[in-house]
């Protein structure tokens, strides 16, 4: 079986590190397959001049929308010519970036004697998918929708969309994180994002910054890890980034993190199935997250999540420092005997495998 697997790009987030996760059970398979990603991270080589047009149209989704509106559209449809042209039996993409290329291959499918099975993986309840299932004819092309949380699961059954799996996202235990409190009068918090709007880390500076990182006698160190996604937005946080209680990494080990900080925190205002929580949970990592639908699905013990409203923050972190460490140590054990029971790897790879017919 030939198999082609479609990414904007290969490391960015949570969505991708499942992508790669793939990429990894399928190549134990030892069964046929390829990638491609838009951002010519990774191009095709069976063809000399396929790849010279993937590597020059290749488009950084981060780039000007000037070059985005381009060069998307020239990408995708030699994405599609490509799928159709060396035979591939499935194809398996992600994200609103890989839609036009999916439009094309269905077209040309449809066009030619190679019937492709085409699967998207829908990861996130944003406004676009909202609008989108109330006319949901796009996903109609598709021959498999894969959503990866209870909330989406429930949202396109109501639509009546056909052929709709849910696998939820696999985690893994690290080797060598601590789990700890506030010592020496600092709570150290790791925003674990990327930073744009969605991801909502000024909400969290903000709350803090008008008890000027200071709660219940407790010094607040802020630590954001994640590259920037929007630059405006960026410049807003700048405002609060207030020297010793805000830092910024783009990027560090998931382990370091872990050791160096006492909580992590989670203001999205849109998630899928959250890695974060989930890397938490597994970890016995203390974290605290917003109360939007699709983090309170997630099976969760303790109060460990906060309205996205004035002072909500605020109050469920007072009751973190307040509550005794006894408590605390059980409610991380019941996080981790949930979030091995459900979204352990074993249980994602079988899917993974059934999903492509590779169970035999």
């Amino acid at each position: 079986m030939s198999i082609l697997l479609f990414s904007p790009f290969l490391k960015y987030g949570g969505a991708e590190k499942q992508f790669g996760k793939i990429r990894d059970i399928l190549e134990s398979s030892e069964v046929g397959f390829e990638t491609i990603s838009i951002d010519g991270a990774v191009i095709p080589k069976k063809s000399v001049f396929f790849e010279m047009l993937f590597r020059f149209f290749s488009v950084d989704v981060k780039s000007k929308k000037i070059i985005r509106f381009f060069k998307l559209p020239i990408y995708s449809f030699l994405f599609a010519i490509y799928a159709v042209k060396y035979k591939y039996k499935k194809v398996y993409a992600y994200s609103l970036y890989c839609l036009p290329a999916l439009m094309f291959l269905r077209f040309f499918s449809f066009l030619s004697s190679n019937r492709v099975e085409i699967i998207y993986s829908e990861r996130i309840y944003n406004g676009f998918v909202k609008y989108s299932l109330k006319y949901p004819i796009i996903y109609s092309l598709f021959d498999v929708v894969v959503v990866n949380s209870d909330e989406l699961y429930l949202a396109f059954k109501n639509s009546k969309i056909k052929n709709l799996l849910l696998i939820r996202n696999y985690v893994v235990e690290l080797e060598g994180s601590i789990c700890c409190k506030k010592k020496d009068g600092v709570l150290r918090v790791a925003l674990i994002a990327r930073i744009n709007r969605e991801k909502n880390q000024l909400f969290i500076l903000k709350e803090l910054a008008e008890g000027d990182f200071n709660v219940s006698g407790c010094d607040v160190l802020v630590r954001l890890y994640g590259e920037v996604d929007d630059e405006k937005y960026y410049s807003e946080l700048n405002v609060y980034m207030v020297d010793g209680h805000v830092e910024h990494y783009v990027s560090k080990p998931l382990s370091e993190i872990y050791r160096d900080n006492d909580l992590v925190c989670l203001p999205s205002k849109y998630e899928g199935t959250s890695n974060v929580i989930l890397e938490a949970m597994v970890n016995k990592k203390d974290f605290l997250c917003s109360n939007i639908l699709s983090n309170l699905q997630i099976p969760v013990c303790g109060a460990n999540f906060f309205p996205l409203e004035k002072s909500g923050f605020i109050s469920t972190l007072n009751s973190f420092i307040d509550d005794n460490e006894e408590s605390i140590k059980e409610v991380r054990n019941e996080n981790y005997a949930v979030c091995i029971k459900k979204y352990g790897y074993e249980t994602y790879s079988k899917k993974i495998l059934e999903l492509f017919e590779l169970n035999t």
